[in-house]
């Protein structure tokens, strides 16, 4: 009899022991798998995932778009202008009939309204250097020009990449013109007003953010291309000798006149630079 009650007991515990098992062994394979999956979509999505208050799992924001065609308001750029001279002594002392000047330009908007119109102001200084030499006389002439203006212009967007304009410009300059010759140097310096009338197309790229915070600044390239025509008030250069000379006879103190020299010409301005 007692051997038959200690099988009995001995027979419940051990099916009691085999079914804390099983329970034990189905709930960690139940309570793993959504740990697991959690974990498995973390890092699919690169530890960015965050869980609201109900235990949900929130995908991550979209991130900033690397590019962007957003307007950049400001802008740096090189700048050429080539003109056509309309005066036969201005293209004698240039020595070509075009000369082409070279210099760099600050731009910004300062009125926008959406899509319809944005009004740009530029400032821009320009320098040309040119020389000729007189093979007869041996005399060298040699005129070096400056220029400094303020622009305005007002552009329509056809496309986010593409703008249309017209341009008015004024300004004022200066002259150095120096005579070369074997007894000595003679020079004149000279101001003058000048302005100009324009249109071409404005060319842009979409701005690239250069870090990677929301809030980091784009930058873009930029390009016009322009055309129209410049007004400039004529000079009367007036030579006169240097200070001193090493010539054995001096030369004439009295100022040599040169006549009137035009400005007016057609142009064609290509600039290129950077938006911000």
């Amino acid at each position: 009899m007692t051997t038959a009650i200690a099988t009995k007991a001995l027979s419940r515990t051990l099916r009691a022991t085999f079914a804390a098992l099983l329970v034990l062994a189905v709930g960690q394979v139940f309570g793993t798998r959504p740990a697991l999956a959690q974990a498995q979509a973390e890092t699919q999505a690169g530890g960015a995932i965050t869980h609201a208050p109900g235990g949900s799992i929130q995908p991550p924001p979209p991130s900033t778009p690397v590019l962007s065609w957003d307007p950049l308001r400001f802008g740096i750029a090189l700048e050429s202008r080539t003109a056509w001279l309309q005066d036969s002594a201005a293209r004698r002392l240039a020595g070509r009939k075009a000369p082409v000047a070279s210099g760099l330009s600050l731009q910004g908007d300062v009125w926008r309204r959406e899509s319809l119109a944005t009004v740009r102001v530029d400032l821009a200084w320009l320098t040309t250097a040119t020389s000729t030499d007189q093979d007869f006389s041996g005399l060298r002439e040699e005129l070096k020009t400056d220029v400094l203006s303020l622009g305005i212009s007002a552009r329509h967007p056809l496309r986010p990449w593409i703008a249309p304009y017209a341009r008015l410009v004024g300004g004022i300059g200066w002259d150095r013109l120096t005579l070369t010759a074997s007894t000595g140097d003679l020079h004149d310096r000279q101001v003058f007003a000048q302005g100009a009338v324009g249109g071409g197309l404005h060319f842009r790229s979409p701005g690239l953010r250069l870090g990677q915070a929301t809030a980091s600044p784009r930058a873009g390239v930029m390009a016009d291309v322009e055309g129209g025509y410049s007004l400039g008030s004529s000079n009367g250069f007036s030579l006169k000798p240097s200070a001193t000379t090493s010539a054995a006879v001096p030369i004439p103190v009295s100022p040599v006149a040169l006549g009137a020299v035009g400005r007016n010409a057609p142009y064609l301005r290509i600039s290129v630079g950077l938006a911000f």
